[in-house]
């Protein structure tokens, strides 16, 4: 409700700034102007102290004695107290109640509001480093930059501190990103900063941060639609892949089903060769015993055979029990009849 009453009768001219006991360096400034512009001669009361006139003794003027001019003067001096007081709450009122001038009433609001010597170079101290130290923030907009670089210089200047106008552009150009630089470096070359007034300063930084954001824009949009592009490309990647792969898997199912009915059926066709190959031999070797044959297919008569080895009749050389005791083998009959078990025995298995 305070700080409504204050923007209210801030924005009039005609009724004094009114202070609630905030924002004190901003109420002092605009009370000043407002005093100064009502009648320069209250602020030098105000910063001065009142006007009294003295006689030739250096006594002060008793009041039935005075002039019609030292009248005004002296109605001056009420009329700068007034100024100071209509313009407090009642709880400002409080901490200056009982003071005789308009000057003690301003120094006291400052030592309340402001603090003594110490204080006072304590704030300037910390001021000064936030403008050294000054800044620009990530996505923060000129306008933002601007006020904040003015409320810390409008602070200084109420602790009598001032930056001059040249030194206030160079600070604001070095607080500015990297992507400024070729900004900067213009208006280095173009401008005389010596000269150049912030106002201008601000309205060309603003038109050049007006392009920034258009080409950033731009740029965005371009990004935005090649990832697009690209997310649809590789959409269409991975489902051509998805059914390549689908294929490559069902090629391969079909590869192994007829890998393994290829071997089932050889398997098959082998045990029914077997069975009837292990059937005819069986037969024959059961059938017909192990004989001698001549050339032309008749079997041999034993009878009239004489071995070369022991010259016995009844067996040939091969078959010749004395050759097998001395080379410790079976004869050639027998060795036969082995072979036949061991392949039964095999094919059985």
């Amino acid at each position: 409700m305070a700080e409504d009453l204050a923007i209210a009768t801030g924005s009039s001219t005609n009724k004094p700034p009114f202070f609630d006991g905030t924002e004190y360096p901003c109420w002092k400034t605009h009370k000043q102007l407002f005093i100064e512009s009502t009648n320069y001669r209250l602020w030098d009361i105000i910063e001065n102290g009142n006007i009294v006139h003295k006689d030739d003794a250096g006594e002060p003027i008793k009041k039935d004695q005075l002039t019609e001019a030292q009248h005004k003067d002296y109605q001056l001096n009420a009329r700068a107290k007034l100024f100071l007081l209509c313009a407090l709450s009642k709880s400002q009122l409080d901490k200056v109640d009982g003071l005789a001038t308009a000057k003690e009433v301003w120094e006291a609001l400052g030592l309340a509001y402001e603090g003594t010597a110490n204080v006072r170079q304590a704030k300037v101290s910390l001021l000064v480093a936030e403008y050294e130290t000054f800044k620009i923030k990530e996505s923060e907009s000129i306008d933002d930059m601007f006020g904040r670089f003015q409320t810390i210089v409008n602070g200084l200047r109420n602790l009598d501190r001032k930056y001059e106008n040249v030194d206030q552009i160079t600070k604001i150009l070095r607080c500015l990103p990297r992507r400024w630089r070729p900004k900067v470096t213009a208006i280095q070359e173009a401008k005389d900063l010596s000269t150049l007034r912030l106002e201008d300063l601000l309205g060309s930084l603003k038109v050049h941060e007006i392009e920034l954001a258009h080409d950033e824009g731009q740029k965005k949009q371009k990004n935005i639609a090649f990832k697009a592009n690209s997310s649809k490309a590789v959409q269409t990647k991975e489902q051509s892949e998805e059914e390549e792969s689908s294929e490559e898997m069902s090629d391969n199912e079909q590869a192994l089903f007829n890998r393994k009915f290829k071997r089932m059926w050889i398997k098959q066709q082998k045990g029914k060769g077997t069975s009837r190959k292990d059937n005819k031999r069986d037969s024959s070797l059961k059938k017909k015993p192990f004989t001698h044959k001549s050339e032309g297919g008749s079997t041999l008569d034993k009878s009239n055979i004489t071995c070369f080895e022991c010259k016995k009749p009844g067996h040939i050389k091969p078959d010749c029990p004395k050759l097998a005791k001395k080379s410790g083998k079976k004869p050639f009959y027998k060795k036969k009849k082995a072979l036949a078990a061991g392949l039964k025995f095999d094919l059985n298995c």
